[in-house]
């Protein structure tokens, strides 16, 4: 597609319930309500995109350790669904304990740490789909 010269890349993905569409815009996910104008508009299709609800992703997000340290705990389990800003678990360094959140909503695909488990920067802690 090209809009003023500009070219963006669109995919229109699966359907919704309630008449909703993921739309790929240039690599960023939207749901969008389709519907349609009044008769008198020519029916014309229009797109709104439906606000205050999350996006869905089936991407695969691993989480790292931000910094070296042992895990004090282990919030959640395999299989769980977590919202955006869960605490995953809890990682203590340099004596002060540091909860490790969920960057997104989804379910917890994998934990790649147990309690009392010693890591380094950039090890994987948990892998959430």
């Amino acid at each position: 597609m090209e809009v003023e010269s500009t070219h963006y890349e669109v995919s229109v993905g699966n359907s919704l319930p309630n008449g909703e569409v993921e739309v790929v815009v240039a690599g960023q996910q939207f749901i969008v309500l389709v519907g349609t104008r009044s008769a008198a508009e020519l029916a014309v299709p229009v797109i709104v995109e439906k606000e205050g609800r999350e996006k869905p992703s089936t991407e695969i997000e691993v989480i790292y350790a931000p910094m070296p340290g042992r895990v004090v705990s282990v919030a959640v389990h395999v299989g769980e669904a977590v919202e955006i800003g869960q605490t995953l678990l809890v990682l203590e360094a340099m004596k002060m304990e540091n909860e490790i959140t969920a960057p997104k909503s989804g379910t917890v695909k994998d934990i790649h740490v147990s309690e009392g488990t010693n890591v380094s920067k950039n090890d994987p802690l948990v892998t959430l789909a």
